[in-house]
């Protein structure tokens, strides 16, 4: 019940949460993905996807990618599935579905982008995101992982702040993991990681 009504409430203050952290020109994480993504057509899941920030930014600026956002939020999803009729967007689709039982075939997609979620997880849910992300890309694919990141700066941190009285009690303790190992532990090596506002972007690969 906890979780169901921090989601709606997110629902609300998803995008606001957007302009506040992650609007600042070349330091966005939204738009830091773009530079992983080819030109060439390719295939995208984009999972928990919430209020389809990212897919509505791939699909304006990646036109031979198409895109697929999941999540089992019915007011996350009728939110995207409103801002992408309102700018008419083409080539991404809203689906309701459970990350855990994902339902697709595997090998399916190109690419698949986990976007700040594992830090809401223990490790059996995790290890099942994870796992399934792993199944539906290709073997020459790529996942991309975008999470928190504590800030140096004080103005940041301060801004910071108000993420951590939002997000779930074990936020702290995910932020002063090693990332590296706790992929490893998962079957994946760090690719590349690419450092933005609050936040970092991690391309993994299948050990």
């Amino acid at each position: 019940m906890k979780l169901s009504l921090n989601y709606r409430v997110l629902s609300r203050l998803y995008d606001v949460c957007d302009l506040l952290f992650f609007s600042r020109p070349g330091r966005s994480p939204r738009q830091a993905l773009l530079g992983f993504l080819p030109d060439e057509p390719v295939h995208i899941l984009d999972i928990c996807a919430g209020t389809a920030s990212n897919d509505i930014l791939i699909a304006e600026q990646k036109s031979n990618a198409t895109v697929v956002g999941i999540d089992n939020s019915k007011e996350m999803l009728s939110i995207a599935r409103r801002k992408i009729a309102q700018k008419k967007l083409h080539g991404v689709n809203m689906l309701e579905m459970d990350a855990m039982k994902l339902e697709f075939a595997g090998q399916s997609f190109d690419v698949v982008i986990i976007s700040l979620i594992l830090h809401e997880m223990g490790k059996p849910l995790a290890s099942k995101m994870l796992s399934e992300a792993r199944r539906v890309v290709k073997p020459e694919g790529m996942i991309l992982v975008v999470e928190w990141e504590q800030p140096q700066g004080l103005f940041q941190k301060c801004m910071f702040s108000i993420i951590k009285r939002l997000e779930f009690d074990n936020f702290e303790h995910f932020l002063k993991k090693d990332l590296k190992q706790y992929f490893k532990n998962h079957g994946f090596s760090i690719e590349n990681v690419k450092h933005c506002d609050y936040t970092q972007i991690l391309q993994l690969k299948v050990q």
